[in-house]
């Protein structure tokens, strides 16, 4: 029994100054985090370059297909305007016919129709066509002169085939017309030109501002991306010095220095493994300590077997003992009780050498708590409820036992 043992309690290293970290990261956020912002970035710069390309595109297809429609437009009006020319020749070709002839003039007539027809199927191409509203108001107005243009020639031929007299004085309405038309369709070509021309301009225009809006977005890219991996190779060396400094610390605890921290606070992994290695430093004096303890008492304990070993008789054995209590403490007092050969009362055999007894009061092994448990025993405190009844009472006062 050893009285006034208390349980040794561990110490705690004092934690070094944390040097400050010299280094300010960009991002101070996980691997994953800062891969996420790369895709984030990239898939910015795939989105502005899409936009910036559909928008080039689309503009410039409508320019393409406003100015295709146009020059379908000229074309038609061209055949038109052919097509007036040939049906006033027709006319005229009637005239001309010689008099014995003119009953069979139907090669002129057929010509004339068909150059009629074909003159109204320009105008009805034409006027398919998407036009601008300007060009498709002009229309609107050539289109019942030209109707009363052929009219008109229609009625002179049917006149010359009776009396060519007659039809020569239709002439002069015929030629108004004509002229008339001429100026209408004149206003309608010059309109037509005029769209023409801005519609080249506006696809000059629109390519000018496609290059420059491509060239511009270029430059953006090129800037967000000059940016991304300025951030990325700032990280990555950031991360590498920080890396560096916990492998110091790392070299620094593993050499014996106990105190050394790493002194990082970041979100990220190296953070993460800062902040372990510094729990395993916080902790590994403890363990330390642990270690030392259970390997003095493993030596402690290979000493007294050897000891207990070359002791020959029992007063022997008991000074053993007596020498292990004072190799235990030299400051509390222990004995050893042993029961006599009826197993009915124990006795103190050995007390320790400097210290003395703690002078138990119990008589026989089965009054002994630690007996009849049959495993060592710690008391804190003699007053406790449940501390054993043999401790109470004893004139040095409340104390704490180990009873084995």
């Amino acid at each position: 029994m050893v009285e006034g043992l208390k349980p040794a309690g561990l110490t705690t290293a004092s934690l070094a100054p944390r040097r400050k970290d010299p280094l300010t990261p960009m991002w101070q956020v996980s691997v994953a985090s800062r891969l996420a912002l790369i895709y984030l970035f990239l898939g910015a710069t795939v989105l502005l370059t899409s936009a910036v390309g559909w928008r080039a595109l689309d503009a410039q297809d409508r320019a393409m297909t406003q100015l295709t429609v146009l020059g379908d437009a000229r074309r038609y009006l061209q055949d038109a305007d052919m097509m007036h020319d040939a049906v006033r020749a027709d006319v005229f070709a009637v005239l001309l016919v010689e008099s014995s002839a003119r009953a069979s003039a139907s090669a002129e007539l057929a010509a004339f129709a068909q150059d009629s027809r074909g003159f109204i199927a320009d105008l009805d191409a034409l006027g398919h066509l998407p036009l601008p509203t300007e060009v498709r108001q002009q229309l609107d107005t050539v289109r019942p002169r030209v109707e009363s243009y052929i009219t008109a020639g229609a009625a002179v031929n049917a006149l010359a085939m009776e009396d060519v007299v007659a039809a020569k004085n239709e002439l002069p309405a015929f030629r108004a017309l004509f002229e008339e038309l001429v100026g209408s369709m004149g206003e309608l070509t010059e309109l037509l030109s005029r769209h023409i021309a801005a519609s080249e301009a506006n696809a000059f225009a629109s390519n000018r501002n496609n290059a420059r809006h491509l060239l511009l977005a270029g430059f953006g890219i090129s800037l967000i991306v000059s940016v991304l991996l300025a951030g990325i190779t700032r990280s990555i060396r950031n991360s590498l010095a920080k890396l560096n400094d916990v492998l110091h610390v790392t070299r620094a605890i593993t050499a014996g220095d106990l105190l050394a921290r790493c002194a990082l606070k970041s979100e990220d992994e190296i953070g993460e493994l800062a902040s372990t290695i510094n729990t395993m430093a916080d902790e590994l004096p403890g363990t330390i300590e642990r270690m030392r303890s259970e390997a003095e008492r493993d030596a402690f304990r290979s000493r007294l077997i050897e000891a207990l070993e070359m002791a020959d008789t029992e007063p022997a054995t008991h000074s053993v003992v007596a020498r292990a209590m004072l190799e235990v403490s030299d400051q509390h007092p222990m004995e050893l009780l042993m029961s006599d050969s009826s197993r009915a009362h124990l006795n103190r055999v050995t007390e320790h050498p400097a210290t003395g007894a703690p002078q138990c009061r119990v008589e026989s092994p089965f009054n002994c708590v630690a007996v009849r448990r049959g495993y060592t025993l710690t008391f804190t405190d003699s007053e406790a409820l449940n501390a054993c009844p043999q401790l109470r009472g004893r004139r040095n006062g409340p104390s704490c036992a180990v009873c084995v």
